[in-house]
């Protein structure tokens, strides 16, 4: 890898990190509908944080943004339950922030780089912190962990979940634009959803069917190309 491969690899592994690490912190101290409603909220990010970066958005991802935003307030059922600030939502906003820009990242810089370069970097950089935030804050709980039975499943996320994910993000992001590629992520809440309901841990709720449609028809509305019908 040449010495601007690791310059990118680095700045990719430290949004990286810094979006996850706060994610994490951020769930600790709040709801978890609350939190996958406001890491959601990046997908609102991306095309203002573009704009920025003079990549004007079409009209119609904003469109799909605001029928996305929709789907995600009724899939995590914030009307039932109500919209209340935690000190973990800054946080978890925080996060958000970084996801955004991550997803610009991956489809601007690191484009010219090689994904398994990326994902190299990106994962060095994620155990580093990782490690040092153990060491300073949770020293004190290793002794309480059953090592065997942790590091199966623990590796599993890792090198699945998380290796893999990336290594296919970063690739895919070069085929799309960002404002696409973040209304396609924010699809993990209805996946995670349906998943939750097909292993038998939650049950099908009209919540989850008419949130998890807006996400589709969002998704939709980004991805037609209505300029083909005004001819």
């Amino acid at each position: 890898m040449s010495a601007h491969d690791v310059h990118v690899g680095i700045v990719a592994g430290i949004i990286n990190y810094i979006a996850f690490q706060c994610g994490t912190i951020g769930l600790f101290y709040t709801t978890p509908a609350n939190n996958a409603f406001l890491t959601a909220t990046y997908v609102a990010m991306v095309p203002f944080l573009a704009w920025l970066g003079h990549q004007r958005p079409r009209r119609q991802d904003f469109w799909a943004v605001g029928v996305a935003i929709i789907g995600m307030v009724i899939l995590t059922r914030l009307v039932q339950t109500g919209f209340a600030l935690h000190f973990g939502d800054l946080i978890v906003l925080v996060a958000a922030f970084f996801y955004a820009i991550q997803i610009l990242y991956y489809g601007g810089a690191a484009t010219k780089v090689s994904p398994w370069v990326m994902v190299f970097w990106v994962s060095l950089l994620q155990g580093i912190g990782g490690m040092s935030y153990s060491v300073l804050f949770e020293r004190s709980q290793w002794p309480g962990i059953e090592w065997g039975r942790a590091l199966p499943p623990l590796l599993t996320v890792a090198l699945l979940v998380t290796l893999m994910t990336q290594l296919l993000q970063i690739y895919a992001q070069r085929l799309t634009s960002a404002t696409t590629a973040g209304m396609i992520m924010m699809t993990e809440s209805l996946f995670s959803s349906l998943f939750s309901v097909l292993l038998g841990f939650d049950r099908l709720t009209w919540s989850l069917i008419i949130g998890g449609g807006l996400l589709v028809v969002a998704n939709l509305i980004s991805q037609i190309n209505f300029s083909r019908f005004s001819h």
